[in-house]
């Protein structure tokens, strides 16, 4: 069975009134044409004038039985077969009720036809207008769809342009993400570098402890020696004025002389000891300095890559605003559209959503990063006034290494000066008559060791208090590089969670860019719907053309009939 006969006997459906479509072929055709027109997209009307006129046509044709008219009546119904080929099968169902209905209407209008042929003319006359008027609605569907296709065109550039706008949008996240990275990395080693700080400054303390300690005993040491030598000059000027106590007095001359040895022996070695340990201590200060200067560099450039990053941020922000004014702009289009713009309103309102999202995690970057440039800038001070600190250390450090070496001299001075004494005490004891002249000269050589005694003691003094002051400096380093290293660790949990942040920016972009894809694509079915909907209106334009010459010879072949009758 071929697609028109299939569409002669299709049944009715359910929800029409029965018996609507069941009235014969000529029902079925009206059917048929009802169909093709529903395909087309035209209104109830055009089905209703292609209804009356194949009615007409075959009311005509049975009423008048003439060769001329069967022809018409067969072309009529060969254009409607073809329209009905074209056609689909979907159709509104109050549209086919009302079809049913003008089927029952028309099969009552057949039954009386023979007594309607006046009104048949009449409607003939009226017919001859209508395809005027129905080319009349179709242009004024042609022009509402150009305008449909115009605006769906600016909606689809649109869409393009906000689907590039996201992919810069992930191509400046991405460039942030190494951007983090990299900082990441940065702290990490500038981490470590503050571990080892810490480790060096713990080094420093016990060796300035340790150095305090000998300073300690190089001080009682010196007050030994010159309590020493007080008691020494006084056994002299006893030895010079009291000739008779000579022997006992050159003996403990002697006695102490030799006490006097070891004691200069003793400072010497202890001497050398603080001399090594501020070398030590010179050496270690040394190495913070260069260190500390290290970190303030690492810091100093972690906090330009940060300034960066803010800069990176800002960027987003604006593409952010425009991504806002952008997602407005679609929703005031979506509105103009009316019901057709209402999917692309939800879609824009969603992208304004995730475009707020985006401002929010922008803001929460930003302040995070704020603070951590304040963070880094008090870490600069904290470490310049560490690497100051440092460089009084070393200088105080070297004054105590001269003052050490001074001691030492001194130290040996006086070992000779004793060695001197013990030499003269024992030429006193092998000849008695130079005791008075040895005694003398013990006497000035006691006064000198007295002297250098003195001298030494305010240098043990001043290097005692270098050594404290140089143990607080170590102790406050110690300090600052706690400081700094928790400093580290903070600014380490604060890159991780701008890393979080990025990553979930790239996820809200990513489905941005999805969403945009298929907004573009929903966008390009409408427009090529709208496309077939105006091919099919020309279509139809062509059909109403042909019929409108089909009713004027149906006209005139009804009005040639009547006058031979």
């Amino acid at each position: 069975m071929s697609a028109p006969e299939a569409d002669l006997h299709r049944p009715a459906p359910e929800s029409l009134p029965a018996g609507s479509w069941k009235h014969g072929p000529l029902a079925g055709g009206a059917a048929v044409t009802a169909g093709a027109l529903a395909a087309l997209g035209m209104p109830w009307w055009g089905w209703l004038a292609w209804a009356l006129v194949a009615g007409a046509s075959a009311s005509v044709l049975q009423a008048r039985a003439g060769a001329p008219m069967r022809r018409t009546a067969g072309r009529a119904m060969a254009l409607m077969h073809r329209l009905a080929e074209r056609g689909a099968e979907a159709t509104n169902t109050q549209e086919l009720a009302e079809l049913g209905e003008f089927g029952d209407a028309l099969a009552r209008f057949i039954d009386h036809q023979r007594t309607l042929d006046q009104s048949v003319a009449r409607f003939l006359g009226h017919l001859d207008e209508l395809p005027e008027r129905i080319a009349q609605g179709n242009r004024e569907v042609d022009e509402s769809g150009a305008e449909i296709e115009e605006a769906v065109e600016e909606t689809a550039s649109l869409l393009a342009h906000i689907s590039s706008s996201i992919r810069s949008i992930n191509t400046e996240v991405d460039s942030l993400s190494r951007s983090t990275e990299e900082a990441s990395t940065s702290i990490l080693e500038m981490s470590s570098t503050n571990e080892e700080v810490a480790r060096i400054a713990g080094s420093l303390h016990q060796s300035a402890e340790a150095s305090t300690t000998g300073v300690h005993q190089i001080s009682a040491s010196i007050r030994q020696v010159a309590d020493s030598a007080d008691a020494v000059q006084s056994m002299a000027e006893e030895s010079a004025a009291a000739m008779v106590q000579m022997d006992r007095a050159i003996q403990e001359v002697s006695t102490h002389v030799t006490d006097a040895a070891e004691l200069t022996d003793r400072v010497n070695e202890g001497a050398q000891e603080g001399t090594h340990a501020v070398s030590e201590t010179i050496d270690g200060i040394a190495q913070i300095r260069d260190q500390t200067a290290d970190a303030k560099n690492v810091i100093e450039r972690l906090a330009s890559r940060i300034g960066e990053i803010g800069e990176i941020v800002n960027v987003i922000g604006s593409i952010n605003d425009e991504t806002n004014l952008l997602s407005l702009n679609a929703a005031i289009i979506a509105a103009q559209a009316g019901e057709q713009g209402k999917a692309f309103a939800v879609v824009a309102n969603h992208v304004k959503t995730l475009a707020q999202r985006t401002a929010s995690s922008t803001q929460e970057i930003s302040a995070l990063i704020q603070a951590v440039q304040e963070e880094s800038g008090n870490a600069v001070h904290a470490m310049a006034a560490g690497i100051e600190a440092v460089e009084v250390g070393v200088e105080r450090s070297r004054k105590a290494g001269e003052e050490l070496g001074r001691i030492r001299q001194s130290a040996k001075d006086a070992s000779s000066r004793v060695a001197e004494i013990s030499r003269a005490t024992n030429e006193q004891s092998r000849n008695s008559k130079h005791v008075a002249e040895a005694a003398q000269r013990t006497s000035s050589m006691v006064q000198q060791i007295s002297s250098a005694m003195s001298e030494q003691s305010e240098a043990g003094e001043t290097l005692l208090r270098n050594a404290e002051e140089s143990l607080e400096l170590c102790r406050q380093v110690h300090r600052s590089t706690e400081e700094q290293r928790e400093s580290g660790r903070f600014i380490t949990e604060s890159i991780n969670a701008i890393g979080e942040m990025i990553r979930s920016i790239q996820q809200n972009t990513e489905s941005h860019g999805a969403a945009s894809d298929s907004m573009s694509s929903a966008v390009g079915q409408i427009l090529e719907i709208g496309r077939k909907r105006g091919d099919g209106t020309r279509l139809l334009q062509a059909h109403l053309e042909g019929l409108h010459e089909e009713v004027q010879n149906l006209a005139g072949s009804g009005r040639t009939d009547a006058k031979t009758h």
